[in-house]
């Protein structure tokens, strides 16, 4: 039963790996490497930050499938990893648009907007949680 978990563990690995370089919205296409790769001249240091954290999707992605491709188990806490940095950039998002003045209505509208690279990352990363 153990080989069955390796092999699905790889494969989501792989779609969030993928996922990372897929376009995250529908309009202008960015992928989360776009995002990291963007530099504005107003940049701050919090904001860089924030951007290169976006990097820690792939490579726990990354350890992950290198430890079940080596038939060694991953531990919970390593596979919650991808999922909670895509949760908390995405709640630093909505707490920037807040903090612009973005109203409810602008929130309900930002979930029209994610592509399928997104929504890959999101649902492979929580799937991997619970094998």
């Amino acid at each position: 039963m153990g080989s069955n978990k390796n092999i699905l563990r790889i494969i989501l690995s792989i779609a969030i790996i993928i996922g990372f370089f897929l376009p995250w919205f529908k309009f202008g296409g960015g992928s989360a490497l776009d995002i990291v790769m963007a530099q504005s001249p107003q940049d701050e240091s919090s904001t860089t930050i924030v951007r290169y954290s976006f990097l820690l999707i792939p490579l726990f992605a990354l350890i992950i499938l290198i430890l079940s491709v080596s038939n060694k188990s991953s531990n919970f806490i390593l596979r919650v990893l991808p999922f909670l940095v895509t949760a908390i950039l995405t709640a630093l998002f909505i707490a920037g648009m807040k903090s612009a003045g973005a109203t409810d209505e602008d929130l309900k509208g930002w979930l029209y907007i994610l592509a399928y690279g997104y929504y890959i990352v999101v649902i492979a990363s929580l799937f991997l949680i619970f094998i």
